[in-house]
């Protein structure tokens, strides 16, 4: 384990734990520290790297490299990372941009979000947009605050010049991005392969949190020794807390 880089491999570094030097030697000899030491998915990085590599400095930069710091991997660009807590709101709203990048270049006119799902745990709230303002359907409902920051970033329509498709550009943002597996966004692609009767509307159902959710299976799978004081005695109700985003999109070409 390189305390002063990550590893090249992405793979091995879908989630980011940032330990004090003494933590990480504490680690070394708890019964129960081999199992995240040698975790596949998980990389430990010093809180007080010594000689940090560039990756780690742009970390360092960042104000990411803190005791006890948990960063999980973007997953459409796996050099970037964000700090646990505002890692679904971020992840999800760059997924939402990557989108309407992928209309853009398949000559839409317009993206507008219509409606905005948010569920966590057993609670679900929908909002409806109309004249570019969310509401809540059932007057009186509370909405979180989570909701309304997450909300107050997005971009609820788009508009472009239009024109024609270029399906090279859109097939290398999806594989660039790796979203080619994300069915909402595969499926628009297609219909503009080899199409004389091209498609001029579609309204849509868009997950936004689908792969971020892969990554933090990762950390609830964790079991985190209590050796590991910086992470805090309710890190493990903190991981199990997942919320999802979805949003239902009309895009007209």
């Amino acid at each position: 384990m390189d305390d002063n880089a990550l590893p090249d491999e992405p793979s091995r570094r879908k989630v980011i734990m940032v330990l004090k030097p003494e933590e990480i030697e504490a680690l070394r000899l708890d019964e129960d520290g081999p199992a995240l030491l040698l975790n596949g998915d998980v990389h430990i990085l010093s809180s007080q790297p010594s000689k940090p590599a560039p990756d780690v400095q742009r970390l360092i930069d960042q104000g990411l490299v803190k005791s006890g710091a948990v960063l999980v991997q973007n997953p459409f660009d796996k050099n970037l990372y964000q700090d646990r807590p505002e890692a679904v709101e971020q992840f999800a709203l760059d997924k939402y941009l990557r989108f309407s990048e992928l209309c853009g270049l398949l000559g839409a006119r317009e993206v507008e979000i219509r409606q905005i799902r948010e569920k966590k745990g057993e609670r679900e709230t929908t909002l409806s947009v109309e004249g570019g303002i969310p509401t809540v359907g059932v007057e009186g409902s509370r909405v979180s605050k989570e909701l309304e920051l997450f909300c107050s970033q997005l971009t609820l329509k788009d508009e472009f010049e239009g024109g024609e498709p270029d399906t090279e550009a859109a097939t290398e943002l999806l594989q660039r991005t790796g979203l080619s597996g994300d069915i909402s966004m595969s499926r628009l692609l297609d219909m503009f392969r080899g199409q004389n009767n091209r498609i001029k509307s579609r309204t849509l159902e868009l997950n936004l949190t689908t792969e971020v959710h892969r990554n933090l299976k990762v950390l609830a799978g964790l079991n985190v020794p209590k050796c590991l004081a910086s992470m805090g005695a309710d890190y493990d109700s903190k991981v199990q807390e997942q919320t999802e985003y979805t949003l239902n999109i009309t895009v007209n070409f």
